[in-house]
């Protein structure tokens, strides 16, 4: 499907969309209401009177930030998290790392209206959080949001795997009325131009209950920041180009006491991003017998079919004396390759011998991850001796498969044994060889887990809360995790708040199963390389054991102030120390041990790298914020906001290499500095947000400022003389708003004011025409970027 021809039908749709009837006139509005549901099972309490930090993050912040995808809008508004600017890292350019509190993308849990959602089938390679797989955000189109939740605190024992640093809640919009949208954006250097349609509808299904819709259309162009090559290469690097649809629904009605809810969506993206530029013959990469297809050498290109399909149904309903929650969630990401401008250099000029038979494309395969949950709750008041509980307990049960499909043959296979083929060349398709049907794969997992939770008021002033969870894998075993939290009123404006909590992550089966091999010639024969899946042969030889849950021991202390009316002031401080994180080993090379050689020519293989439990780590940090809301004597109402979030994360400790590797002292490459700074510096210790808006009848004035702190860059494992520190950086926005009446307002504003450009690598590591970090870019690289946002309500 070619999104671009679906922009034209988007918009055909958002005109019949806007024929709906409007059914929420503008008075009858409300303020949200901002009450959080994450954080406890029990009833809800306002965010003041949480025993947890959790930040609420409104539909008007997200649109205020001027961004239109859902990653880049809650970084520039929440200090604790991060979403990782990253190019030429191939799938990742495409759905990039989000993080929380400085850990990693598969160590914070997502739900959607309270449910668990998929992962993504990606795994990163070559970024922040390399060999984990995260959630796609950006595949939950902006416009359908109506607030996000963000817990900063440990949760593995009420939503269990995945929440070791928090969860974040995206709570979809359930009102009614319609607003259609165009917003158009492109950097202050002419390119990066992105156009996003956007329709959100709510129609009345009776008994009080809505059906919300959201249609959003995104086309975005690449920009390009490389500089010129002096060998004559073209280069790309920044962001890819994408196209995106989305349509999602989230609906709810009343049947008597009963209530029926359904939510989700389908999400596809196509995306297109560069590799490393191949030179020419002679003297280039490019081989003789190949010369007159690429006769100036050629840019590979990688383009992304990334679609994500997620839908959830649930009733609740009284049964007896309790609350019950009965309720369904499944979802599939998954994530297509296909290699274009390129070719694959051991098939020389193929059997006809002709240039233009030669392919310059092919499909390397597909990444798949599919989950459905169960879930049934229950909740009550109940008494025990003289106390009052708030009692939650449950059940789930989870179901996961992941597949890796083969891609074509051309774009894995070895062409160098044929009489046509080139003997010594690389096999695969340059830039992103395929998975071939060695690697293919199709593996499934369940989870059955128990769950109870329970709060009670010990005192008018003291609150307690208590969450007990176990799990059975089908895979490897039983975790369990537990949690205590407390809060306490010293008085109407000052409250203390706290907790501790063990937790867990379980290995994915993206983990388990994932593997990136390419062929080489080397040795004088073909032999292998690469990333290799537990239960692969060489990683049966190696006795590399299968990989263990990640655990966690967590503590939080706050406090949730309130020294005037108008001024709300929180801090938390929290240390969160993990045991046994899975990362991608270092690479195991033949020369590096004579035993270690004897195993790896056996197996036919180079060189191996294996998923492991390798380190242990302990994170520190800080979190401040601050709201401030002045009324003025004109009518006028400023609101601030400024927002603190500092961490900082250690190896305390580096695992022996397992299996055959435990004695051959190689702790350098199991574990080397490269990946140590991976987690300790790739990501800004300290964040900092400050933000005004000023409110004047029909006008409204924004301005946001970012702090990002600095971060280093380990080139090479094995020499520091290429490492780089990028320097902190203040990045400064501002916006302005006009509502005309009847619905129609119009925005305008300019992220990164002061076109701030992250420094280059003065290693020159990349070349001369690669002068940015691949791996770390904060901000990235668009610098000034201009839009206009128009939009209806009725």
């Amino acid at each position: 499907m070619q999104i671009r021809r679906i922009v034209i039908a988007g918009i055909a749709a958002l005109a019949s969309i806007a024929t709906l009837p409007a059914l929420a006139a503008e008075d009858e509005k409300t303020e949200l209401d901002k009450v959080q549901v994450i954080g406890t099972r029990v009833p809800l309490r306002t965010l003041h009177d949480s025993a947890v930090p959790v930040d609420i993050v409104t539909a008007e912040d997200l649109k205020r930030s001027g961004f239109t995808d859902l990653s880049t809008a809650l970084e520039s508004i929440t200090p604790s998290f991060n979403f990782a600017e990253t190019t030429i890292s191939d799938g990742s350019d495409h759905v990039k790392p989000a993080t929380l509190r400085g850990l990693g993308p598969d160590q914070v849990l997502v739900l959607i209206n309270g449910k668990r959602r998929h992962n993504s089938a990606l795994i990163h390679i070559y970024t922040v959080g390399k060999g984990s797989a995260g959630t796609d955000l950006n595949a939950i189109p902006i416009s359908s949001v109506e607030r996000i939740e963000v817990l900063r605190d440990g949760a593995s024992a009420q939503y269990g795997s995945d929440a070791i640093a928090g969860v974040i809640n995206i709570v979809l919009k359930r009102s009614e009325g319609t607003t259609v949208g165009l917003e158009g954006s492109q950097t202050s250097r002419g390119d990066g131009t992105s156009v996003t349609v956007a329709a959100n509808s709510g129609i009345d299904i009776g008994a009080g209950g809505v059906a919300n819709f959201t249609l959003e259309v995104k086309d975005k162009d690449y920009f390009n920041r490389a500089a010129a090559d002096p060998a004559g290469g073209t280069w790309r690097i920044g962001e890819p180009a994408l196209e995106q649809f989305s349509l999602w629904l989230n609906a709810e009605r009343s049947f008597g006491e009963k209530e029926f809810y359904a939510f989700g969506g389908h999400s596809q993206r196509e995306g297109e991003a560069a590799g490393f530029f191949r030179y020419p013959f002679p003297g280039g990469d490019v081989p003789f017998e190949q010369s007159t297809i690429y006769p100036n050498g050629f840019l590979p290109l990688i383009n992304s079919n990334v679609i994500d399909d997620s839908f959830a149904v649930g009733l609740r309903f009284p049964l007896g004396d309790w609350n019950a929650d009965l309720s369904v969630a499944t979802g599939r990401n998954s994530f297509e390759f296909i290699v274009t401008n390129s070719i694959n250099f051991s098939y020389g000029l193929g059997p006809t011998g002709l240039a233009a038979d030669v392919p310059t494309s092919a499909n390397a395969g597909e990444l798949a991850f599919a989950q459905t949950t169960f879930n049934f709750d229950l909740s009550k008041s109940v008494s025990w001796g003289e106390q009052d509980w708030a009692l939650a307990l449950g059940v789930e049960y989870r179901d996961e498969n992941y597949t890796i499909t083969a891609g074509d043959q051309y774009s894995w296979d070895y062409y160098g044994a044929q009489p046509w083929g080139v003997l010594g060349e690389t096999p695969g398709i340059q830039v992103f060889p395929g998975w071939s049907p060695a690697q293919a794969t199709d593996a499934s997992r369940n989870d059955t887990a128990l769950y109870v939770e329970a709060s009670t008021e010990l005192s008018d002033d003291w609150r307690i809360e208590l969450a007990l969870r176990g799990e059975n894998y089908s895979d490897f075993g039983t975790a369990t995790s537990m949690k205590l939290a407390s809060f306490y009123e010293l008085s109407p404006s000052s409250k203390l708040r706290g907790s501790i909590s063990t937790g867990f992550r379980a290995p994915a089966l993206q983990q388990y199963e994932y593997s990136q091999i390419f062929s080489d010639f080397a040795l004088g024969s073909n032999v292998i390389r690469g990333i290799f899946a537990h239960g692969s042969p060489i990683v049966v030889a190696l006795d590399i054991p299968a990989l263990d849950p990640e655990t966690s021991l967590s503590f939080t202390f706050g406090a949730a102030l309130q020294p005037a009316d108008d001024v709300d002031l929180t801090i938390d401080v929290y240390q969160i120390d993990i045991k046994d994180r899975i990362a991608i080993s270092g690479t195991f090379a033949q020369g590096m041990d004579p035993s270690l050689d004897t195993i790896l020519i056996a197996a036919s293989v180079d060189s191996a790298a294996f998923f492991t439990n390798a380190v242990d780590t302990q994170t520190r940090g800080v979190d401040l914020v601050l709201n401030f809301h002045d009324r003025l004597a004109s009518g006028a109402r400023i609101d601030y906001v400024a927002a603190l979030g500092w961490n900082a994360t250690e190896v305390v400790g580096v695992n022996t290499p397992p299996g055959a590797l435990a004695t051959l002292g190689l702790e350098a490459v199991y574990f080397d500095r490269k990946e140590q700074a991976r987690i300790e510096d790739y990501q800004p210790n300290l964040r900092v947000m400050g933000g005004a808006t000023y409110k004047a009848d029909a006008w409204e004035f924004g301005a946001l400022a970012n702090y990002y702190d600095e971060i280093r860059t380990v080139n090479d494992a094995t020499d520091p003389t290429y490492d780089f520190v990028e320097d902190a950086r203040w990045i400064f926005d501002a916006s302005v708003q006009y509502d005309f009446g009847g619905g129609f307002t119009l925005r305008g504003g300019i992220n990164n004011l002061l076109d701030e450009m992250p420094d280059g690598d003065p290693t020159g590591w990349d070349g001369p025409a690669l002068p940015w970090s691949l791996e770390n870019s904060q901000w990235g690289l668009a610098g000034r970027t201009y839009y206009l946002r128009a939009a209806y309500t009725f």
